[in-house]
């Protein structure tokens, strides 16, 4: 974050540092990363090399085959550690009374809403964040909402013709994680902070053990991530999706 030492403080006690080494099943070029990563390493270091696109999404230069491995060390803001909001509240009073260097080009590919977007969701997100106390708690309370007057389903049937896809979801308040996601990320648009939906897949615990994990089809999930001045992108996911309880 920006805002000198205090900032940096109080991030150093909101995030996880993850390790992971990950072997691949399948023949792809995708490299699973969880958070923000550090490094990746291949084990044989001349094989492949990894680089970011245009929106943060990790590959290999080329497609590797199964049996493939690598290491990570990511940093993963986790808003389930303890006092983490009241820390997000601190961190947003510092990063204001700076320039975000990122901001503007972040605004300019994150704040997009289609042309004819229906009134009513603008309405809405008004009405759900109406007297809160900053940006963070104003994102909170759309999470909140969705979570609490939504119901999940795998089949919610399609929108009718020309209907916005999100206001068809606020309207009928049906839908699974793709719908959710949408609407948290359309809904923070509409109070003015950039967002993205964002796709990847959970871990499920291997057998017993507490140390292995695979990620599956069925562990795919959708969620969406806001980002705060000077701080960077946060997590929000108004179903709570855990992996675990798939195995369960």
């Amino acid at each position: 974050p920006i805002g000198g030492r205090s900032a940096q403080e109080i991030y150093s006690n909101m995030i996880r540092v993850v390790d992971v080494e990950v072997t691949a099943q399948t023949r792809d070029y995708t490299l699973y990363a969880p958070a923000t990563p550090n490094y990746v390493k291949f084990t044989r270091q001349d094989s492949l090399y990894p680089y970011f696109n245009r929106v943060g999404e990790l590959f290999a230069e080329r497609y590797f085959s199964p049996g493939t491995q690598y290491s990570l060390r990511s940093l993963q803001l986790c808003r389930d550690m303890k006092y983490f909001d009241t820390n997000m509240h601190s961190l947003l009073e510092i990063t204001k009374q700076h320039e975000d260097p990122y901001l503007e080009e972040i605004k300019l590919r994150y704040t997009w809403l289609p042309e004819g977007l229906p009134e009513s969701i603008s309405e809405l997100t008004q009405e759900i964040t109406q007297g809160a106390w900053d940006d963070y708690e104003a994102m909170c309370k759309i999470e909140q909402w969705l979570s609490e007057n939504c119901t999940y389903t795998e089949t919610p049937g399609d929108p009718p013709e020309g209907e916005d896809f999100v206001a068809h979801f606020l309207e009928t308040r049906e839908g699974y994680c793709t719908y959710y996601a949408s609407a948290m990320a359309v809904m923070a648009r509409t109070y003015g902070l950039p967002s993205r939906y964002v796709t990847g897949y959970g871990l499920v615990r291997d057998g017993s053990s507490t140390r292995h994990y695979v990620a599956r089809e069925l562990s795919s999930h959708a969620w969406a991530e806001v980002y705060f001045h000077g701080i960077g992108w946060v997590t929000f996911d108004p179903l709570n999706w855990d992996a675990d309880d798939l195995a369960g």
